[in-house]
């Protein structure tokens, strides 16, 4: 048979096996789990830039389209300020102080034809 100190040293064996697989289980997981997490942030940083890009791309296609129409409006505008009364009297006031600063070359002459020519462009434009 075998001697008390025989078992005594199989149980320290076996209890510093357990303990050691323990240990080293506790450890792998660990490892496991952060490699996970550092996985899922990684893919969450990817989406996230993508979905960041892809709404800067709406945004700016939306400030685009919102241009054109813009421009669009104000061209329309533009042309129905030109053929308004309002625009034909100014371009014709404009157009006969261009002539009179032709003939005269006065200083007077060509303040009024710069002042009426102002006026009518600042119409055309914004429409006052």
């Amino acid at each position: 048979m075998y001697k008390p100190a025989h078992y005594l040293a199989l149980f320290i064996v076996i209890s510093l096996g357990v303990a050691v697989g323990n240990l080293s289980s506790n450890y792998i997981s660990a490892q496991y789990v952060a490699y996970q997490t550092n996985q899922a942030a990684k893919q969450y940083q990817q989406e996230r830039a993508q979905q960041q890009e892809y709404s800067r791309q709406q945004s700016i296609e939306a400030n685009e389209r919102r241009k054109a129409a813009n421009r669009a409006q104000f061209e329309l505008d533009k042309k129905q300020r030109i053929a308004s009364v309002k625009g034909i009297k100014l371009r014709r006031s404009c157009l006969d102080w261009e002539r009179a600063y032709q003939q005269l070359n006065t200083e007077t002459a060509k303040k009024k034809m710069d002042q009426s020519c102002m006026e009518y462009e600042t119409y055309i434009h914004s429409g006052s």
